[in-house]
């Protein structure tokens, strides 16, 4: 599964934009040119980084600003830990006037005065080119303090030969047919495990239950439900997303181990022919691109995360990814708004899915070029919803989360007790 869309269509996109960056001719006098420091960790972990490819164009478009790169790590807390000091100018060096920044991070980075608010900077029209969820991910005390760049989001792969031996190929559609699918390979001893997904005591189980909330709440309403359904852990569309869950271990569609799995032994249950269905993010399939030697070559099938039965829309998936935050401090603001706004636009967001990173520009999430791309195209089929962050203590709040449902999966507490106790930690992180 390569990083890259293949052949001619990658070098027809990438033209499109550097032809679009070469309509401006002159050349600013030296002494005319802005210098912007951007912070970005990489965007890819294979293969060219399409960073300097769009810095390049963007510079070509704008002679009279420069974008000088400083990589970050990849690691969100090590990124963290260096944007605390950088940003108010405590390190030797450039200070960022704009850098990437995870998507759950604009209320904790607003309330400690890290980033900017945008939402009267950037006129309204600007944010129409974003699916409205992604904005409200944003978004702190009804301000938005990110620009969403690009996104990660949750997926499902099978095995399609397994399906396809016993006629399964319609558990596609829901979380039920995802079990029920399950519990026939795995009884005909065709599959070790059904189902396995991130069940351990951490972050990712609260992706998890995110979207099995969403999808909760979704069940007999219209198409297009509110944005973000998840603001309460001790709702009826909570309980019935983690009686589901546990309901996947105790009824053997998932094995007892997905409580102890982050996404590396998730990842390695399905890799090692172990597992038929994963629910995992877009990015993981960069890293199986060492499927085309292995025994799963051709083997594999890449599907949106299903829904309940009922639902007549489609499935929830949890969104991650990378925003651009701009610097309180920064002196270039009228230069770093035309970054985002450029870095943001159809023809640099063509770009960034060229490299099958999951562009958020809306029309280019619609367009051909994205629909022909299997890897990509998935993830326009799913209604994306992201996790309850509008608190500066997100981190307390998933903890408690994540601690509580991960009880109720062991068996050690009852749903409705966990989920109960759960609330009770959060209304406390809230007053």
């Amino acid at each position: 599964m390569s990083r890259r869309i293949c052949g001619d269509l990658a070098a027809e996109l990438m033209i499109s934009v550097l032809l679009l960056a070469g309509c401006s001719a002159q050349v600013a006098p030296p002494e005319q040119i802005v210098t912007i420091n951007w912070f970005a960790s990489t965007m890819t972990t294979s293969g060219t980084d399409p960073r300097q490819t769009l810095i390049d164009a963007f510079q070509k478009a704008n002679p009279g600003i420069r974008v000088s790169l400083s990589s970050t790590p990849t690691n969100t807390d090590e990124i963290r830990a260096i944007l605390e000091d950088a940003i108010p100018g405590r390190i030797e060096g450039p200070s960022p006037d704009v850098y990437l920044g995870d998507v759950i991070w604009p209320a904790e980075f607003a309330q400690r005065g890290l980033a900017m608010p945008l939402d009267d900077r950037l006129e309204k029209s600007f944010w129409g080119r974003f699916h409205q969820e992604f904005v409200e991910a944003s978004k702190y005390q009804g301000k938005i303090y990110a620009v969403p760049f690009y996104t990660d989001q949750g997926i499902l792969l099978y095995r399609k030969d397994l399906l396809a031996r016993e006629h399964l190929e319609g558990s596609l559609r829901t979380w039920e047919g995802i079990a029920a699918a399950s519990r026939t390979l795995v009884g005909k001893k065709l599959i070790e495990s059904g189902f396995v997904w991130q069940g351990a005591e951490y972050e990712g189980l609260t992706c998890a239950w995110t979207e099995f909330a969403a999808d909760a709440e979704a069940i007999g309403k219209p198409a297009a439900p509110p944005a973000n359904v998840v603001s309460r852990l001790d709702s009826a569309a909570s309980l019935k997303a983690v009686s589901f869950m546990r309901s996947l271990l105790v009824g053997g569609a998932s094995p007892e181990e997905v409580t102890s799995f982050r996404e590396p032994q998730a990842l390695q249950a399905f890799e090692s022919g172990q597992a038929a269905f994963l629910r995992t993010w877009n990015s993981t399939l960069v890293s199986m691109s060492g499927l085309a030697e292995s025994k799963l070559t051709g083997k594999v099938g890449v599907a949106p995360l299903p829904t309940f039965k009922g639902q007549p829309g489609q499935g929830a998936s949890a969104i991650g990814g990378w925003s651009f935050f701009v610097n309180p401090n920064t002196r270039h603001l009228p230069e770093v708004l035309r970054f985002i706004r450029w870095m943001t636009s159809f023809p640099a967001q063509y770009t960034v899915a060229q490299y099958s990173v999951i562009p958020t520009n809306e029309p280019v999430r619609r367009d051909q070029v994205v629909q022909d791309n299997p890897n990509l195209k998935v993830v326009t089929r799913m209604r994306p919803v992201h996790r309850p962050s509008d608190t500066p203590d997100y981190p307390l709040l998933s903890k408690a989360v994540y601690g509580e449902v991960h009880q109720a999966l062991r068996g050690a507490v009852a749903p409705e007790t966990a989920l109960r106790r759960g609330q009770k930690q959060i209304d406390r992180i809230r007053k």
